[in-house]
């Protein structure tokens, strides 16, 4: 969404990518379920399992790391940004299988995240119904790029055609 401009935007080009049969990561923080709720009724939309990854570190964690991003095209510190992150960390509501997630990995520890292999997190999830007709004969694509910026309190929600 940072580089998109607005979470319309980011729903807008996840329909398309799900349209031609990717796979998707959403590298957006979610704190709350309502932020999650566009991208879980889209995947509905389609019929395709969505996993979630809650990176949840304490808040001086994560502001520590925030000061140490050099090349993040959208996110350098600034105390404008650190009172963002602390009011983002405020507003965070546990993510759940029950919101519509096919699994949800939860991490709180640093050290889990920076070896945080998400290959092995995307591997094939059950589908919970019918593929899309649109997507049926693309191969989806892996998830390895989002690794480098997977490393602040985040749900990120993955949407991968079964």
């Amino acid at each position: 969404q940072d580089t998109l401009g607005s979470r319309q935007r980011c729903v807008q080009e996840t329909r398309t990518a799900l349209r031609r049969g990717r796979s998707v990561v959403i590298d957006r923080t979610n704190p709350t379920h309502w932020h999650r709720s566009f991208f879980l009724d889209l995947a509905k939309q389609f019929w395709i399992p969505v996993v979630c990854i809650w990176l949840d570190l304490p808040a001086e964690v994560c502001i520590e790391r925030l000061r140490k991003r050099k090349n993040h095209p959208t996110f350098r510190y600034s105390p404008e940004m650190e009172k963002i992150l602390r009011l983002t960390i405020a507003q965070i509501e546990p993510p759940a299988v029950e919101e519509g997630f096919t699994k949800v990995y939860h991490f709180d520890r640093a050290a889990d995240i920076d070896t945080l292999d998400l290959s092995k997190l995307f591997e094939r999830q059950p589908s919970p119904g019918p593929s899309s007709p649109t997507a049926a004969d693309q191969s989806p694509e892996t998830p390895q790029e989002a690794q480098a910026s997977a490393k602040h309190r985040s749900a990120a929600v993955a949407l991968k055609k079964p």
